[in-house]
């Protein structure tokens, strides 16, 4: 029957399961011992086999519920363990004595059912107990409970290593108090650092006072024994939490430090307690990067080494110079001696500019195999940061190509990328990029400097690209070299308020892999080509903003190009108009598909000026290839559009000026004439 249970007696008895049935274990477990997914041997039943083990709806794990035995442990084994959202376990505790749950896996486990606590007898706020371990074999462990059992806080702490236990404490009713706990310190200098509480409720009134009490030694909740207390500036009014900044510490000492929160009803000390360490004033800025496969060299540069703050904060990153080897040469050999190199990071690190030598069809690439690492850039002297490539270096990888990117490139300068011998250099961005903000952006710079050999190809490939910074696409300067951005599919060019500018005829270029549809929805200004190698989209934000840099031609033309191509009447257009009628900015289209181009148009005067009636200006353009075309584009006040050509030889989008007010137009309709030999 359903309801019936498994009694586990004196610790040594195991409930073997086997894996055949899918909804897994659904049975309540009752005493001390082991339940274990076990498959035995059809052909041989003296041998067995660890087997998957599912703790299903309905599974109850309730070690010590036999008076003859209060506390005990069940063990749950298998090779792989999980649980339903509805499993549960049930820890009986007393002041001092609690039941255990041990699972024991061979492959990664989180637990997401529910943990119940059973008190056996008046429980004091701030008792805790280890009610549930994860054995180090499990290689990953997460806990993610679907219930936990109210006024009891729980944590985990433990790695790969030596496994994982979950602490369960007894916590004041925070619809009564209000009750505050500590979490760990950060930005440990030597004279000061961030303290943080974790305000879980103020009530009953709504709001408290929150107060931070530090010492070399730790006073409880004894108030007015702490050597320290600091006021926070305004009162809380929710949970959530709080951060203070603590000045004028002592170099090289141990701090312990705990929260109350105060209201009507009295001030409440937190139950639990942290300590952080300031820093000794010498201890030095240690450049601790681990590097595998590579010979390289770097010049004062440090580790962010979270969470200590940076000794000297005027300090710059400074450089990594890294000769990768090999050369073209026509004599013995098309190239020398090269070798691809790896970087590995290991720490989170910041590098004001890094330059690469040679490497002639190699590839050098900046990995954080080990874990989650950051890369930081910090200004050089110019107070922008720089990647240089003198050699013909094929590839320049940042992250990790799997799913696991492992690295995130920080930005507190602007970043400039520049390729400056021949052929093709790919730049390829796994790792996704962070930093500026609306007040200091930090543009990203993409500048090929070369002649007519040298082509720049980066590629943005994360999803979760956040930096605030306009992104520059080409050299400034009128140039031969070329640079074509690709865009990833479902990936992001950083904050939604970037701008891209085309610079020298460069492109920016969508990739769509497997997806349907790429979405442009940025203001892109300058000169040069959109691509999309699928269907493209220009939303209602974007802006396209044929312009004028140094080095363009004087008729600036942005052209958009792609096998079938969409705009939002909300997309804008803006052009400014020439004072001959010939060298204005132009938009032109090239699809493959019937196009119906729909937005709003603005048309600019040149230096404002007042054009005759009449002056004529060519301001779109559409390609042959597009099979049929409409523009059903609104004018600005003071022109009108007409459009001409057909699907033989393309079409072509005049602008004319004309008084403002009424105005009766008066167009003749001139037939075609073909001229035969």
């Amino acid at each position: 029957h359903p309801y019936n249970r498994v009694i586990l007696r004196n610790q040594r008895p195991s409930l073997c399961v086997t894996g055949g049935h899918e909804e897994g274990l659904k049975r309540t477990i009752l005493g001390t011992g082991t339940v274990r997914g076990l498959r035995v041997d059809t052909q041989y039943h003296d041998l067995t086999y660890a087997d998957p083990l599912h703790l299903g709806d309905g599974s109850s794990l309730e070690p010590s519920v036999e008076f003859s035995n209060p506390v005990g442990k069940i063990t749950v084994a298998g090779s792989r363990l999980t649980t339903d959202p509805n499993s549960q376990i049930v820890i009986n505790v007393t002041s001092t004595e609690n039941d255990v749950v041990a699972f024991s896996g061979t492959s990664a486990f989180t637990y997401t059912g529910k943990v119940i606590i059973e008190p056996l007898e008046e429980i004091a706020d701030g008792t805790s107990w280890d009610v549930m371990t994860v054995s180090s074999s499990a290689k990953e462990f997460t806990f993610a409970p679907s219930y936990t059992t109210p006024l009891y806080s729980f944590n985990t702490k433990g790695n790969p290593t030596d496994g994982w236990t979950v602490t369960a404490m007894r916590m004041p009713d925070i619809s009564l108090v209000p009750a505050g706990q500590n979490l760990s310190t950060t930005l440990i200098g030597e004279t000061n650092a961030t303290v943080h509480a974790d305000v879980l409720g103020v009530a009953p009134d709504g709001e408290a006072t929150l107060r931070v009490y530090y010492g070399t030694v730790d006073k409880g909740a004894a108030f007015s024994q702490w050597e320290h207390m600091v006021e926070y500036p305004a009162k809380v009014t929710g949970a959530g939490v709080n951060s203070l900044k603590l000045e004028n510490l002592q170099l090289n000492e141990t701090y312990y430090v705990r929260h109350s929160v105060e209201n009507s009803t009295g001030e409440a000390m937190s139950l639990d307690v942290v300590n952080f360490t300031t820093r000794p004033w010498e201890t030095p800025d240690v450049f601790t990067w681990v590097v595998t496969n590579a010979n390289w060299s770097t010049f004062g540069a440090w580790t962010i080494d979270t969470p200590y703050e940076r000794r000297i904060p005027g300090f710059k990153g400074d450089s990594i110079l890294r000769d990768v080897g090999g050369y073209w040469a026509e004599v013995p050999t098309p190239a020398s001696t090269g070798a691809n190199r790896n970087i590995n990071i290991t720490n989170d690190v910041a590098v004001g500019k890094i330059t690469i030598q040679q490497g002639y069809e190699k590839s050098v690439n900046f990995i954080a195999t080990n874990g989650p690492a950051m890369l930081t850039f910090d200004a050089d002297s110019s107070g922008v940061n720089k990647i240089y490539s003198y050699g013909q270096l094929r590839h320049l990888t940042f992250g990790n190509n799997t799913d696991d990117y492992g690295l995130t490139l920080y930005l507190k300068q602007p970043l400039e990328i520049i390729r400056t011998s021949a052929w093709q250099f790919d730049v390829r961005f796994y790792a996704a990029i962070a930093g500026g903000s609306e007040e200091a952006p930090v543009d990203i710079s993409f500048n090929s400097t070369g002649d007519q050999y040298s082509h720049l190809r980066p590629y943005l490939l994360n999803t979760n690209n956040t930096f605030r910074g306009d992104i520059y696409i080409g050299s400034s300067s009128l140039r031969e070299a070329t640079t074509m951005l690709t865009v990833g599919t479902d990936s992001t060019m950083g904050d939604t308020a970037n701008k891209i500018f085309l610079q020298n005829n460069s492109t920016l270029r969508y990739d769509l892999g497997a997806a349907e549809m790429a979405v442009l929805s940025r203001h892109v200004s300058g000169e040069g080509a959109i691509q999309s190698t699928g269907a493209l989209h220009i939303d209602g934000g974007a802006v396209l903003e044929p312009s004028h840099f140094s080095g363009t031609k004087p008729d600036s033309k942005i052209t958009v190009t792609a096998p079938e191509l969409t705009a939002d009447p909300d997309a804008l257009y803006l052009l400014d108009l020439s004072e001959d009628g010939v060298s204005n900015e132009k938009l032109a289209f090239a699809v493959s598909s019937p196009f119906v181009l729909t937005g709003k148009l603005e048309l600019v005067p040149e230096n404002d000026t007042r054009f005759p009636v009449g002056t004529i200006w060519d301001i779109i353009e559409v390609n042959a290839s597009a099979e049929s075309f409409k523009c059903a584009l609104t004018p600005p006040s003071g022109y009108v559009l007409t459009t001409s050509g057909d699907s033989e030889i393309g079409w072509t989008v005049s602008a004319t000026s004309v008084p403002t007010g009424t105005t009766i137009l008066l167009r003749s309709c001139i037939k075609d004439f073909h001229h035969v030999k």
